[in-house]
């Protein structure tokens, strides 16, 4: 028994380290995506000095609390988000792991939360969801949906449409003001992934979250009535407590 609770661990720490190693390759999607540079090839770089970095410079969470935050030959301070983004990768990949175990159907949650994490970080900074990030949600839905686990087929071919056609015609109404592109084709690939029941469940998670974030905003006085906030941070959260609670049939 004592084995068996020691391999157990040993499987959850892997999960957490794997998915933080995974999280800083996540964070040059980040960096390098919008700005249109390399993300295939090249070794990372301090965006200040253009100093290559060492192995030792760039080991996920251990080296930014080894550099205090700093790099180390110019100085220059190193943003705290790619811990974050280490971190929390680490963690979600530590819940789907717990969730769904070593399955075809965790499978797709592992390409699916560093598209997640991805998306949701460029679109705070740069209000864009590249198409490269839905279109791996897409394909982490085919391999959910031939694990056969969780949502039936039906439920998720409907997810593609349930929310995704309502939000296009908020978008054309709104003549683009009120819905983007990037928020539209999310939706459709989340409803691949969870079915429309879990997919409207999503969506109420990310709007419940992102309007709490408005309002706090604006009781800070940081924004207005007329603030635009983008939603691709909260609906990529709203995706992944969702894929996390598992299916819910109503």
């Amino acid at each position: 028994m004592r084995g068996l609770v020691s391999i157990h661990t040993i499987l959850y720490v892997f999960a957490f380290l794997y998915g933080a190693v995974v999280g800083s390759f996540v964070n040059v999607l980040i960096y390098r995506i919008p700005r249109k540079l390399n993300w295939v090839t090249g070794r990372s770089a301090c965006p200040e000095c253009a100093v290559t970095l060492k192995l030792i410079d760039l080991i996920p969470i251990v080296s930014y609390i080894i550099l205090r935050g700093k790099c180390r030959y110019c100085g220059a301070k190193i943003p705290f988000r790619y811990t974050i983004v280490e971190m929390l990768n680490g963690l979600l990949y530590l819940a789907a792991f717990h969730r769904y175990g070593l399955t075809l159907y965790s499978l797709g949650w592992y390409i699916a939360m560093p598209a997640l994490i991805a998306l949701a970080f460029i679109d705070a900074e740069h209000r864009i969801i590249p198409d490269r990030f839905n279109i791996a949600l897409a394909v982490a839905g085919l391999i959910m949906t031939i694990s056969g686990e969780e949502a039936e087929l039906m439920s998720r071919v409907i997810g593609i449409f349930a929310i995704s056609v309502p939000f296009l015609a908020i978008a054309m109404i709104s003549k683009g003001s009120a819905m983007g592109g990037g928020d539209i084709k999310l939706v459709a690939a989340s409803g691949l992934c969870l079915g429309w029941q879990m997919n409207i469940v999503a969506v109420f998670i990310g709007s419940l979250l992102g309007s709490v974030y408005g309002v706090a905003l604006m009781i800070m006085g940081k924004a207005d009535r007329k603030s635009q906030i983008p939603f691709g941070p909260w609906l990529a959260a709203g995706i992944a407590i969702s894929g996390m609670i598992g299916q819910l049939r109503f």
